[in-house]
């Protein structure tokens, strides 16, 4: 028996395009691409609009296949995990399943910290734990509770104000931060310091406030400290913006400070040689630190170091709590004039400190040992920030300058200001610098590039400023303290 035969009683064997080809002759798999394609648009036009319908809907199955039905969840978190919150935004408007994941709390939260911020550990803790308070799995009203968390505002257990905003509710009824709406409000923030948005309050010290030039500033979300050439440290409720109590212990100016938030103690250095330790419970002097033999410029307080330089050129290391005469542990010397500034890293056990001389130098706190040099400005150097990644320091040449924290090179260089650059703060975006010159200037950190000059508003020569996620304080040569606040039209609650 012949093969064609065969396949006419073997009912269960059909090739495709047998039927076709007895019909017209023509083999469908000896045709090129083009001539199938011929036949098809020949046989479109032949065809009634509902059938052309029907191949439509089965043509755009193949064309457009939607990964999300077809992927693992974990799959297709990573993909979403790969853009940006713009895109992500975008995503949400394709469809109700995409929607659904883009609207995923862990997925925002991922990209919230990918973007290296963070939120106010406290508030976070203070809404965790109102939420188990009040959806306890003893709770018998459970659902009414739900209700009225969803389309009312509520007071935290310690008295922080939360909105439905703040709530993302999962599919089982459980309740958690909306970490999209935090990713967005975060964004809103960043873009006011890129577009310098903000209000200003301006305190203008009197006889009954400072009597002369503000060297320095510290703050948290409640406190304010500010220290002057009036010798004394002036304490502040920083919402109303009040004096609340006024520190004298120091015979001299007071230069620097430090405030410890978890230990409730401030350290402030001075113009008389001295180191003080406060404690904020009481007001009182815990210790004072004596062996400098000209002003205490800087110093930094962490873990157990207290850490200061001076206008001797010398960087002392003290062991805070340990007994008057045991607790300088190390003198650090190698600088040729005043060490204006230092920093530590306790990650990297290093000391930063930067000098008049043109140099900074990289110390181990261990063991005292100077291990670098650096010697990147042509003139003397005033402020320095060390995070462990980078160093960058401002300085009298007038720019700001970004080292490779490892290796001490030089990745960028900032320049815009017309005088002494004095004093620098750093996150993981930007650089804010303050400049003999009156101006505080806002700076890209992975560009270099100015994205904000804040202008003259002090009028004067600025000697120092911090900030955190929502404000700026600088302070002044004028005796004035100004207060810039960026969370103009943000909800902060969680920053």
């Amino acid at each position: 028996m012949d093969s064609e035969a065969l396949n006419a009683t073997d009912e269960g064997f059909n090739e495709i395009g047998t039927e076709y080809e007895r019909e017209t002759g023509i083999k469908l798999n000896d045709l090129t691409t083009e001539q199938k394609f011929d036949i098809i648009q020949q046989l479109f036009s032949e065809l009634p609009t509902s059938k052309l319908s029907q191949l439509y809907e089965k043509l755009g199955s193949l064309l457009h296949k939607d990964f999300l039905e077809v992927l693992p969840v974990e799959i297709c978190f990573h993909v979403f995990r790969l853009l940006g919150g713009r895109d992500l935004v975008n995503c949400a408007r394709v469809s109700r399943s995409w929607k659904q994941y883009v609207d995923d709390p862990t997925l925002w939260k991922w990209l919230f910290e990918r973007n290296g911020w963070t939120l106010n550990r406290s508030v976070v803790s203070e809404f965790e734990e109102w939420i188990r308070i009040r959806f306890s799995l003893n709770s018998s009203n459970s659902k009414s509770n739900l209700d009225e968390t969803l389309y009312s505002t509520y007071m935290g257990p310690r008295g922080t104000h939360f909105a439905p905003c703040h709530c993302y509710v999962r599919a089982d009824g459980s309740i958690c931060l909306n970490w999209k709406y935090l990713y967005q409000q975060r964004l809103l923030l960043q873009r006011n310091w890129t577009n310098g948005n903000y209000v200003l309050t301006r305190i203008v010290c009197s006889n009954r406030l400072h009597m002369d030039s503000v060297y320095c500033v510290q703050f948290d979300d409640h406190f304010l400290f500010t220290g002057s050439r009036d010798k004394t440290i002036r304490v502040w409720e920083l919402q109303a913006r009040r004096l609340l109590y006024v520190l004298a212990g120091h015979t001299g100016s007071v230069l620097c400070l430090q405030f410890d938030k978890k230990r409730n103690l401030l350290v402030s250095g001075s113009s008389d040689t001295t180191i003080i330790v406060w404690d904020l419970a009481t007001l009182k002097p815990l210790q004072t630190f004596r062996g400098h033999t000209d002003n205490v410029l800087g110093l930094v307080f962490q873990d157990d170091y207290i850490i200061s330089c001076s206008k001797d050129h010398t960087i002392r290391v003290w062991q805070y709590g340990a007994a008057d005469e045991n607790a300088c542990l190390y003198v650090l010397r190698g600088h040729l004039a005043a060490v204006n500034s230092v920093q530590f890293n306790s990650k990297t056990h290093m000391i930063v400190s930067a000098s008049g001389d043109h140099t900074i130098r990289i110390w181990n706190v261990k063991t005292g040992q100077c291990l670098g040099v650096l010697h990147g400005h042509r003139r003397g150097i005033a402020c320095v920030h060390y995070d462990g990644k980078n160093i960058i320091s401002g300085s009298s040449d007038l720019t700001v300058r970004i080292f490779d924290g490892k290796t001490g090179l030089l990745l960028r260089s900032l320049e815009g200001h017309s005088e002494l650059v004095r004093t620098l703060q750093c996150d993981i975006e930007k650089v804010v610098t303050g400049s003999y010159d009156g101006t505080i200037k806002i700076w890209d950190r992975n560009s270099g590039s100015l994205l904000c000059d804040l202008g003259n508003k002090h009028g004067s020569r600025i000697f120092n400023l911090q900030f955190d996620h929502k404000r700026l304080i600088s302070c002044s040569q004028d005796s004035q303290i100004l207060i810039w606040d960026f969370d103009l039209g943000v909800d902060g609650t969680f920053f």
